[in-house]
């Protein structure tokens, strides 16, 4: 198992779009904390800044960008035939399934704990620069913390179900972008579903700051992903270890 884990980080550190995929996320973040938020409205400020909700509200930028380098940790697999070698140096393809979640989740935590310190850092710096007041005072970091990793990770594992069911690359990042765009829109429209029931929504509730009446809190909406993330992992691994490797 271990070997296994060590191949996937291998795969996921070796390959250059990993780096340009979390660079951009991450320069994009601290340009948009720093300039667009902090410097340029500056003056906004007079009060201080809020940095729990800026920072939450910064987290999906990270995290949403990123979840196409986990599609790439098993479709590129698929595009360029790797697979088969991935297969043949385990003796379980669940292995290679835990592995790569193992792997995922691990690169999604340390995305969003960066995320965290650039916007917290690089925010009040900005409001500072431009002539507002900056100040730290009154952030809480653990819970801000707990709520971006679960927010990335939950991101970063459901790019890798879309990867792992789909096999395509093409057909999984754009089914991970139109899922919350168009398709559950249609359902919440058309069918009537609940908000909170459905996944992308109850995933964006994981940052809310405060409950309010009729919204799942961030405890419960990370329930319902869970319970999503939970079955469709059950239907990806039968899959995947009953299909061919191609």
């Amino acid at each position: 198992m271990i070997n296994a884990v060590k191949a996937e980080f291998r795969k996921l550190l070796t390959i250059r779009s990993t780096y340009y995929i979390s660079g951009g996320a991450l320069l994009l973040v601290s340009a948009i904390a720093f300039y667009l938020q902090g410097y340029r409205n500056a003056s906004t400020y007079g009060g201080g800044v809020n940095l729990q909700s800026s920072v939450l509200n910064l987290v999906p930028v990270t995290a949403i960008i990123v979840g196409i380098a986990a599609i790439l940790l098993i479709c590129h697999e698929y595009r360029y035939n790797t697979i088969a070698y991935t297969l043949m140096a385990t003796n379980s393809r669940l292995k290679v399934i835990i592995a790569k979640l193992i792997v995922a989740a691990m690169y999604g935590v340390t995305i969003a704990v960066v995320t965290v310190v650039l916007v917290a850092l690089l925010l009040p710096l900005g409001v500072s620069a431009g002539g507002g007041i900056a100040s730290w005072q009154g952030f809480p970091v653990w819970p801000v913390l707990v709520q971006a990793i679960g927010y990335t990770v939950a991101g970063v594992w459901m790019g890798l179900l879309f990867g792992i069911l789909f096999r395509s690359l093409v057909f999984s990042i754009v089914f991970y972008f139109i899922l919350p765009t168009t398709i559950e829109p249609l359902l919440q429209n058309v069918v009537k579903i609940n908000a909170n029931y459905l996944p992308s929504t109850a995933q964006n509730q994981i940052l809310a700051m405060q409950h309010e009446p009729g919204v799942y809190s961030p405890l419960a909406s990370a329930g319902v992903v869970a319970l999503y993330l939970l079955v469709g992992w059950i239907v990806a691994s039968v899959l995947f270890v009953k299909r061919d490797a191609n």
